[in-house]
């Protein structure tokens, strides 16, 4: 759950060109991966997919409609934010019941064909789960307050304080909630207050509850016995809070002077707690455990966290234990600008933190942040898409970016859904509202887009879909949704799926990156303009070390200077504006530094043979 425009998270120290290598052979030579490493997993958010009965709102029954969009992309997993039943004050993210349909979306049934016609298509299912917190609307809840013997202690309580001189109650500390304000909501039914480290009308679980963890636990095998292939945990870092609830420390470095304001203060007792990776361990246990007593088919975990580098990489597990199979990276969601050092450096930020034998992933856009068209040039959109899709691991699309869809700035106060932008007010919802991000997929140039057959949108479509649709650009060779087959496809790749990367930047215009795997004929290497101005006379032979300099361009951007099959000379490219180009290169040797070690090897074997 990303409540807040993100941070980068990198420390970044720049410099006009930077090379770095890495090598993920060594984690999967010799192994075939598994379907949760092949694919590209593609997010729906449910509600702006596709509306099937005319109420303007998307549910699941629109989502079977169109599967085969995600079959004809290429795509192998989709990942459905929440569809269970909830008051949707949170659009999801506020569960009332972890075992039920919301009625917005539809049934039991409906969610049950869904699940048939993704099995028919070969497609697995990941759904969100939301361990961290419940509505206020939950039975559990309720209970909890009314102090039912079970359930009091299934969420975090504390007695207020009083200070002096007038004794007043007060929330027992000072830690913030990430919507604004104290994360502590005072419940006259118990005389208690109660933790949210989200919206008030989103209480917090208590883990120290052991019965809390099994309850989680039996809701996951609910959702694994009706066909689920695995979990997102949103919001994964915050499932334990520090015992004795000590105040937090001020975040001198954050610029926050406001203490109602969520970067006012370091986060340290709230967010990644030894106990949290406890409990996810548990979780991923019960994961393979199922997963070995039915078909051995993986049910993968994956986690969301928006923290520092270091206690992500935690979320992987070490060599006692395993948690995620991988935690979201959300590098490529900072604001890096048009700057391909800053880039450069998110990657190596990634790669060279990831532990011995963990996976990597990517992430250009979600239902949290804008979209990729919006955060950059749109000219750059299929440029990111090949730099996302073609780098080592799983990548995740956000629905609509395959298209290039854009934020729809255009929503009014009144139109606003999302909570922090009505928290916001009339003055500054645009500056935090997700809704822009949030609007109605744009199927075609019909009314509404295509979206539905109602006379209204939950959201408003973005006046750009007679332009920017699904209909439109299948037609079109050289449009978003072409170019983006297009790379799904080379994914297929070995070079790709097992390849290593080296990858550079060339001052901070140009991008470029090698995959290659040893003892496979054919690599692949990404080559991106982030400016404005022709780049010519670029050596990329000697930023990635290829031996032969002999490059076959295999897919263009629509500003391309070449065209698919030309061949060209790797120290001498040339690259318009915010051309992303990609090509593929044949060689017998992985290297010229694989040859250099070759004949290092032969000359000391010859030496001391004489």
């Amino acid at each position: 759950m990303a409540f807040l425009a993100l941070r980068s998270i990198l420390v970044l120290s720049l410099g006009l060109c930077s090379l770095a290598e890495y090598s993920i052979w060594n984690h999967t030579r010799g192994k075939d991966l598994d379907w949760w490493q092949k694919t590209v997993i593609y997010q729906i958010y449910p509600l702006s997919f596709m509306d099937s009965n005319g109420d303007g709102y998307g549910d699941i029954k629109g989502i079977t409609m169109n599967i085969q969009h995600l079959k004809n992309l290429g795509v192998d997993a989709v990942w459905i934010s929440p569809i269970t039943k909830s008051p949707m004050r949170d659009f999801g993210y506020d569960v009332s019941s972890y075992v039920d349909i919301d009625p917005l979306f539809g049934t039991m049934e409906d969610f049950k064909a869904l699940v048939a016609k993704l099995k028919e298509l070969g497609i697995k299912l990941i759904l969100d789960l939301v361990p961290n917190h419940t509505s206020d609307q939950h039975d559990w809840f309720k209970k909890s307050e009314a102090n039912d013997p079970k359930y009091k202690d299934y969420y975090v309580w504390a007695d207020p304080t009083f200070r002096p001189p007038s004794q007043n109650a007060f929330p027992p500390n000072n830690w913030t909630s990430a919507f604004g304000g104290s994360a502590w909501k005072y419940s006259t039914k118990r005389n208690q207050y109660y933790l949210h480290q989200f919206s008030e009308y989103q209480p917090d679980l208590n883990y120290r509850n052991e019965n809390v963890t099994n309850e989680i636990k039996e809701v996951m095998k609910f959702w694994l016995d009706l066909g689920v292939n695995g979990f997102r945990m949103d919001a994964a870092n915050h499932l334990v809070e520090k015992e004795g609830f000590p105040d937090e420390p001020v975040n001198l470095d954050s610029g926050v002077s406001d203490p109602n304001n969520y970067g006012y203060l370091k986060h340290i007792y709230t967010m990644n707690q030894p106990e949290t990776f406890d409990v996810l361990a548990d979780f991923r246990a019960m994961l393979d455990e199922y997963s070995h007593k039915t078909d051995n088919i993986t049910r993968v975990m994956i986690t969301e966290s928006y923290t520092s580098t270091d206690e992500i990489m935690k979320q992987y597990g070490d060599q006692n234990r395993s948690i995620a199979h991988f935690p979201f990276n959300f590098n490529l969601l900072a604001e890096l600008g048009d700057e391909a050092d800053l880039f450069d450096l998110a990657i190596n930020d990634w790669m060279s933190n990831l532990p011995q034998g963990a996976w990597p992933n990517w992430v250009l856009g979600n239902h949290d942040n804008r979209r990729v068209g919006s955060r950059y040039d749109p000219k750059m959109i299929d440029s990111l898409n090949m730099i996302s899709l073609l780098l080592p691991g799983t990548a995740v699309t956000y629905y609509g970016e395959e298209i290039g869809m854009l934020d729809n700035m255009g929503i009014t106060f009144n139109q606003t859904r999302d909570p922090i932008g009505i928290e916001a007010g009339p003055d500054n919802y645009l500056t935090v509202s997700r809704d822009p991000q949030r609007t109605p997929q744009q199927w075609n140039y019909q009314n509404f887009a295509g979206f539905t057959k109602g006379n209204e949108t939950w959201l408003p479509v973005n006046p750009n879909y007679n332009i920017i649709n699904v209909q439109d650009q299948t037609t079109l060779p050289m449009s978003h949704y072409n170019i983006y087959r297009q790379i799904v496809q080379l994914r297929k790749l070995p070079g790709v799926q097992k390849g290593d990367l080296e990858v550079s930047s060339i001052g901070s215009r140009v991008l470029a990156f090698k995959r290659s795997y040893d003892g496979e004929e054919t690599g692949v290497v990404v080559a991106a303009n982030f400016g404005e101005d022709i780049l010519e006379n670029i050596n990329l032979a000697y930023v990635l070390d290829l031996y032969d300099k002999k490059l076959t361009v295999n897919i263009t951007t629509p500003a391309a200077t070449y065209k698919p099959g030309d061949i060209i000379s790797s120290d001498d490219l040339s690259l318009n504006p915010m051309e992303g180009l990609v090509f593929t290169f044949q060689h017998s040797l992985a290297s010229s530094r694989s040859l250099s070690v070759v004949l290092m090897f032969l000359s000391v074997f010859l030496v001391v043979r004489v």
